[in-house]
């Protein structure tokens, strides 16, 4: 009988502190999801869905939930590591998705979102100095509380082979 009610609070206690832990977690805010669209947008146009070796990079003065955005890219099935992975120490590796500083916010819920796509592996395959531009734009996205973010135009300004999004 102890067996058993010591048992029912260990229980009851592991589902306490389980819903206090999600409880804490920062919600996404309109510029996060902004920030997932524009990710996803990228590894599109990019041909990197199924890749292995992509990473997306953030801009260090934005106040954005980087671990919640990585979490939601993962979610909708796009391999990605954080930064810290291609980074490896004195051989960088793989795709870079660069994610800039958010710009001119034209209304609440609009976002201008600087992008580039860099590929780091000739860095560590032939000891290059830096790694390849692939792609360079700014996205701007429509992102209000409850709706889906819709892009409101793309600006490519560097490397025309690419494709754009749609």
């Amino acid at each position: 009988m102890k067996v058993g009610l010591i048992a029912a609070l260990f229980i009851v206690f592991q589902q306490n502190a389980l819903a206090g832990g999600t409880s804490g977690a920062n919600p996404l805010s309109d510029l996060d999801h902004a920030i997932i669209f524009v990710v996803q947008q990228e590894a599109q146009a990019g041909h990197l869905e199924k890749r292995r070796d992509v990473c997306v990079s953030f801009d260090t003065r934005m106040a954005i939930n980087q671990k919640g955005i990585i979490s939601e890219l993962r979610r909708s099935g796009l391999r990605i590591h954080n930064d810290d992975w291609c980074i490896h120490g004195r051989d960088p590796r793989g795709m870079v998705i660069s994610v800039g500083q958010a710009g001119n916010q034209q209304s609440p819920g609009v976002f201008e979102l600087p992008v580039a796509l860099e590929d780091w592996w000739p860095i560590q395959r032939e000891g290059a100095d830096l790694g390849t531009l692939l792609r360079k734009g700014t996205y701007t996205v429509r992102c209000k509380e409850g709706s889906e973010p819709e892009l409101v135009s793309y600006s490519q300004t560097c490397c025309a082979e690419a494709k754009e999004p749609k």
